[in-house]
């Protein structure tokens, strides 16, 4: 009787240690992920940003390109020079 009651004290030690331990990893994996999605938007801010920064110039670009004067008119093969 006595043999019996020791196995089942530690089969409920154990499994109250396999619950504190399942316990914690869920913590440790929330945390993780909350992490892990704290990087991935920085990285995807600094794409945006880098996106922005990148069509600002083009448009500018463009814009002055707009303000300058027409390319000269193309004469085709058929055309006297």
């Amino acid at each position: 009787m006595e043999k019996r009651d020791n196995k089942e004290r530690e089969l409920k030690e154990n499994v109250e240690q396999l619950a504190r331990n399942t316990e914690r990893y869920k913590e440790e994996l929330v945390e993780g992920t909350a992490h892990f999605v704290v990087q991935m938007n920085d990285v995807y801010k600094g794409i945006v940003e880098d996106s922005v920064a990148k069509n600002k110039e083009l448009l500018a670009k463009m814009r002055e390109r707009r303000l300058q004067s027409p390319p000269p008119a193309y004469l085709g093969m058929d055309q006297p020079r």
